[in-house]
């Protein structure tokens, strides 16, 4: 599933040309998201698998084992799924960088049947964008969640294009005789409306996995998250910059649980020339 709002385009523009090449963005968008869901659960069931066979040498007793581990491993899915976030907006500021609000928005989500899985906006009037994905032995899910602007080159020049995220939540993973996996990355995204290039960076927030036996929570509370690019661009061309959040999380096995739960704020976009020595 995929949805993006409605564009703000900016006063004296093309909007006509504007419209198209925010199209292809949209469509690059949609086949990144598509590529990544279809990697990630990919690897997942491969390693997942290649565990399971590797244990089974062992000869586990699934009863045996949920009873042993499930109730501590219990303990710690519970206290991941009642934290509270309590996310606060960044306070509008007058900058040469860009604040919400936003010009553009996209989202798309992939939840194949696990137990929690929403997103957390794309809102471009806050600049909220994350996702809450939880997994227990149900497989895997993947989403994206993004806001965007226009920046307008005048000369031929290399950019330092950078965003910040401000970032609530917590991740987990835990198996026993099984394997878990989540992620999630703030995604700094430029596409190039004069050439069509396009030009992706992603900054972990959270990345663990628990790889037949394993257990690991650490939560975010306001935490300062940051992506940075170097951009080459052209005189009189127009180009998209949107910070995004991606996520995606597996589990499987006897005992196996993962959550990327992570509500952020995108604050500030900048875009500017940069002298390289």
């Amino acid at each position: 599933m995929a949805e993006h709002e409605d564009v703000s385009y900016p006063q004296g523009a093309d909007k006509r040309s504007l419209e198209t090449g925010h199209a292809r963005s949209i469509e690059e968008h949609e086949a990144r998201f598509a590529a990544a869901h279809h990697r990630f659960l990919r690897e997942s069931e491969l390693k997942g698998h290649a565990l399971k066979a590797s244990l089974e040498v062992l000869n586990p007793d699934r009863k045996h084992i949920e009873a042993t581990v499930g109730e501590e491993y219990a303990a710690g899915r519970d206290y991941v799924r009642r934290l509270k976030l309590s996310p606060k907006p960044p306070t509008p500021r007058h900058n040469p960088v860009r604040y919400p609000p936003y010009d553009f928005s996209w989202s798309g989500i992939n939840c194949g049947g696990i137990d929690a899985c929403k997103l957390y906006g794309p809102n471009k009037s806050s600049g909220e964008i994350g996702a809450d994905l939880f997994t227990s032995t149900a497989g895997g899910a993947s989403s994206g969640a993004y806001v965007g602007d226009w920046f307008y080159s005048q000369s031929e020049d290399t950019w330092s294009v950078s965003l910040q995220a401000y970032v609530w939540g917590a991740g987990y993973v835990a198996s026993a005789f099984g394997y878990a996996a989540a992620y999630a990355g703030l995604q700094l995204f430029v596409r190039d409306h004069s050439t069509g290039d396009v030009y992706v960076t992603t900054t972990d927030v959270y990345n663990k996995s628990a790889d037949g036996f394993g257990f690991d929570i650490t939560r975010f509370d306001g935490n300062l998250v940051s992506a940075l690019y170097y951009v080459p661009v052209h005189a009189d061309s127009w180009y998209e910059v949107w910070g995004g959040a991606v996520q995606h999380a597996y589990a499987g096995g006897v005992v196996a649980d993962a959550v990327t739960n992570f509500d952020m704020y995108i604050s500030p976009i900048a875009a500017s020339g940069i002298i390289i020595v």
